[in-house]
């Protein structure tokens, strides 16, 4: 598999977009790798470049876009200059981290936030089960799904995908790792915006961070909780039929 933690140029070709990538070329659990083209990953696109928007439209041919921002980040940050362009939008959101979250201090790094991503999972009626009832139908055309710095929200919603397809658990954490080395840059991002900048000095500087260890609990909890992500999702209401759905279109 390629190595998704090395520190190289943007594989993308993008400009302004440093957490774009494509999770395809993934290894299977049972043979194979995930389909390259279908799905992609990244942080918000307000500061897409021009370059960023032909690269998405004309070079990947992006033909939906999953925006997993709360309503208030889509209305006051924008959906960027890709936005003028014939592209499905979807917007599920996914609120950002809360500020009053109690934690013991003696947590390993990554506990807090894996416990976000519990709660995401935990809410019946939540977004994270309406994003797997479309997700499928999205998938039939390349898709990209993002959220503020693409890192959490993004690396939860990417990491169940990859679960559900059957891709190896070393795969599905190397991909969610692989933010790590764009995150400084991410980061000097989202500090150009008001509404970030006054978020990171008011929540557990984890947030802002990568752990492994916040997705491998995360994984292990479901495992755990759920029988893995497919019968998560199917105790959230995805059926059966749109769960092969989703691993076909991902799986080559």
């Amino acid at each position: 598999m390629p190595d998704l933690t090395a520190n190289s140029a943007n594989p993308s070709g993008a400009q302004g977009l440093v957490n774009l990538r494509d999770v395809g070329g993934l290894p299977l659990r049972d043979g194979g790798f995930t389909r390259k083209g279908i799905l992609f990953r990244s942080e918000s696109l307000q500061e897409a470049t021009s370059h960023d928007v032909e690269r998405l439209t004309e070079h990947y041919q992006i033909a939906s876009i999953l925006d997993l921002r709360s309503a208030r980040e889509t209305i006051t940050e924008g959906r960027g200059p890709v936005d003028a362009k014939a592209i499905t939008y979807l917007n599920i959101p996914l609120d950002p981290a809360p500020l009053d979250l109690e934690f013991d201090p003696a947590w390993p790094s990554g506990q807090l936030t894996s416990y976000v991503y519990q709660s995401f999972a935990s809410v019946p009626s939540g977004g994270l089960g309406r994003v797997f009832a479309f997700l499928p139908q999205l998938l039939d055309g390349p898709t990209l799904v993002h959220c503020a710095a693409g890192k959490d929200r993004t690396g939860l919603v990417i990491a169940i995908a990859l679960e559900i397809a059957g891709v190896t658990r070393e795969a599905v954490m190397a991909d969610y790792l692989a933010s790590e080395q764009n995150n400084d840059r991410v980061n000097d991002m989202l500090r150009r915006s008001p509404r970030y900048l006054a978020h990171m000095g008011k929540v557990n500087n984890e947030f802002y961070e990568v752990h492994g260890h916040a997705m491998g609990s995360f994984l292990d909890w479901l495992d755990h909780t759920h029988g893995g992500a497919r019968n998560w999702a199917m105790s959230r209401g995805v059926e059966v039929s749109q769960l092969d759905r989703l691993a076909a279109a991902l799986r080559t």
